[in-house]
């Protein structure tokens, strides 16, 4: 397996390129930062803390009636 590219320290990295306005979407109707940052970047950001500042949302989209 390819080892993950890492940016030198001293440079910004090129921000992705995809739907950002399928992003805002999905966060307007309550899919979780933590969920979205484990989906594209399963080895990036500790998601588990994100979740624990953002809280659960108030419907659970998840859930079928």
């Amino acid at each position: 397996m390819d080892e993950p590219q890492t940016v030198p320290s001293d440079e910004e990295p090129s921000p992705p390129e995809g739907h950002p306005e399928k992003v805002l979407e999905l966060l307007s109707e309550g899919v979780p930062v933590s969920l979205l940052l484990d989906l594209t970047a399963p080895a990036g950001p500790d998601s588990e803390s994100i979740l624990d500042e953002e809280g659960e949302p108030e419907e659970a989209w998840w859930e079928q009636p």
